[in-house]
């Protein structure tokens, strides 16, 4: 499992789909841009969200490296759900939403 560390958040996930998450969290804050992260807690069915400012640092952490390939289909829909007024809603590689853990 990856982390994805922001502000005080540090935020699990599997190392697939952070890979897919930090490209487009880079291309968005190498613009200035910041955004709302949306996903389901891994611990039941809620949902949380976090402002990704890009005046705050991220921080990925891999447990079994950068992921191999990206998947482009994957990321071009996250991207694009980046970019949008509703900001990037995580899901997995199928479309189903992804479940992420807060921990600590």
């Amino acid at each position: 499992m990856g982390l994805l560390l922001h502000a005080h958040f540090r935020l699990e996930m599997d190392d697939e789909l952070l890979g897919h998450l930090e490209t487009v969290v880079v291309n968005k804050f190498r613009r200035s841009e910041s955004f709302l992260l949306t996903w389901l807690d891994g611990e039941g069915a809620a949902r949380r969200s976090l402002w990704m400012s890009c005046k705050v640092p991220a921080y990925f952490q891999y447990q079994n490296g950068h992921p191999r390939s990206l998947d482009r289909e994957w990321l071009l829909r996250l991207q694009i759900a980046a970019d949008g007024s509703r900001g990037l809603f995580v899901t997995r590689e199928d479309g189903t939403p992804a479940r992420v853990r807060i921990q600590g």
